[in-house]
């Protein structure tokens, strides 16, 4: 699909990967990016005026994924002062340790509603619009512990992987109506994300898990997006986005 005038939607926009692939719309020529935050209203706003810059319209949008009133109206909100969507990135998220021993109820909840429920949510508001014009986008970002696991993030790692399931499931049910539905699943990306890594178990992370033998950054990812919405043949995939992490064992 040619991005040049395309009306896109990136929840959890304002920083880290979401941030880096709304500001990779706006330079690729889309005419209108939608920017969804819940607590970063100033990082949303800096980026805005970026992504103005860059020639595209900007929208800033207030609302917790988690919560489905709130992920349903950023959607309509955005379809109404946008005048349609023809693409929508579910990347909001939140970090979420914990062991099957430790992590609450309540915590496990909220971390498969802000990542399972908030793109089913909000693609179900998408869907329509798109289907109605007969064409669409629709990207999931992931990652590699819902591929692998990780020890001591269950629920993170458990909802990273129902998103793989929700994307091919999705991309089966829209096919027909000229919509793409793909995820990305990144690896080890210099975001704020990671952080609080402590510097030995980052260098263990760079010499012996990752081939490539660095960290990925959030534009390489945004790369990686643009390449899968501009394509017209490649529907129901996860694209890792890793440097080979998920080859590792270790």
């Amino acid at each position: 699909m040619e991005l040049k005038g395309t009306r896109a939607l990136v929840t959890g926009g304002s920083r880290g990967i979401g941030r880096a692939i709304a500001l990779a719309l706006g330079r690729a020529g889309a005419a209108c990016v939608g920017i969804s935050y819940l607590s970063q209203e100033e990082q949303a706003c800096a980026l805005a005026k970026e992504i103005e810059a860059a020639g595209a319209r900007a929208i800033v949008l207030s609302g917790d994924m988690g919560v489905q009133e709130e992920a349903e109206e950023v959607v309509r909100r955005f379809i109404a002062e946008a005048g349609g969507i023809d693409i929508l990135v579910n990347n909001a998220g939140t970090s979420a340790p914990g062991r099957i021993d430790t992590v609450s109820p309540a915590f496990w909840d909220y971390t498969l509603r802000v990542h399972v429920s908030g793109p089913f949510w909000c693609s179900r508001i998408a869907a329509p619009a798109m289907m109605s014009q007969k064409r669409g986008r629709i990207l999931n970002i992931t990652s590699i512990a819902g591929r692998r696991g990780v020890a001591g993030a269950i629920a993170y790692s458990t909802a990273k992987a129902a998103v793989v399931g929700f994307t091919r499931s999705l991309a089966r049910e829209l096919a027909d109506y000229n919509i793409l539905v793909n995820a990305l699943s990144p690896g080890l990306i210099d975001t704020d994300f990671h952080a609080k890594t402590p510097p030995e178990m980052r260098k263990n992370n760079v010499d012996n898990r990752v081939p490539l033998h660095r960290y990925g950054s959030a534009e390489e990812v945004a790369e990686a997006a643009l390449f899968i919405l501009r394509s017209d043949y490649i529907t129901g995939e996860t694209l890792p986005v890793d440097g080979g992490l998920e080859m590792r064992v270790a």
